[in-house]
């Protein structure tokens, strides 16, 4: 890794640590695991399914989702997650989401952004849905080293619930992806969320994509 690549990581590391260090006072912590599988079937065509576990909530999910590709700057993103979560001496629940996106992105050499823009439906099995919209903001900063690229990046992501118009829930968060190589991507992140109905948590994703 040249100098100026190891000064920014380092320095990413650095700032993730202070980040850290003020995460929201009271509250859990919980870690989403979400292997997964990714297939090009077309040149502009990527299809994700991934599958997660979070001990924590006691939940897990089926989480398969696509990306087209129809200009270099927009992306769009249709997606489905079936989630099941039994906690103690509750009775199990099962929800499904809709999930349908668009992305704006535009990428240079070192520096990317995007904006995605999604609803989101959500139907637990026996409830009323909920019906929100979610604007994510991304940048990031791309390395490369050889044959693997990486990219350092933090985003801001609001919950705008129709059914009472408001603002639910904000996510603030960092991460680092890696192609580590031509059929394997990691990617870690830490989320800090606010959420008005229910309790503040910080978050961390860890994934692990094959890809085909």
């Amino acid at each position: 890794m040249n100098p100026s690549a190891r000064n920014l990581l380092l320095t990413t590391l650095l700032v993730g640590i202070q980040y850290l260090s003020f995460a929201q006072p009271g509250a859990a912590s919980a870690v989403w695991w979400l292997p997964g599988v990714s297939w090009h079937p077309a040149k502009n065509t990527r299809i994700l399914g991934q599958v997660g576990y979070n001990h924590y909530l006691r939940a897990g999910i089926f989480f398969p989702q696509v990306f087209i590709t129809v200009h270099k700057n927009i992306v769009l993103n249709p997606a489905y997650i079936y989630l099941v979560q039994k906690k103690y001496r509750t009775p199990v629940l099962s929800e499904h989401y809709l999930m349908n996106a668009v992305i704006l992105q535009a990428t240079s050499k070192y520096y990317f952004i995007e904006d995605r823009n999604m609803l989101w439906n959500r139907i637990p099995v026996g409830s009323a849905a909920t019906h929100y919209y979610r604007n994510r903001l991304k940048v990031g900063r791309i390395l490369e080293t050889g044959e693997i690229v990486t990219k350092l990046y933090i985003y801001d992501e609001i919950y705008y619930l129709f059914n009472n118009t408001t603002v639910t829930r904000n996510r603030i968060a960092f991460g680092i992806n890696s192609e580590l190589s031509r059929h394997i991507n990691a990617d870690i992140a830490y989320v800090r969320q606010w959420d008005r109905y229910s309790r503040n948590i910080n978050l961390f994703f860890i994934m692990v994509i094959l890809q085909f």
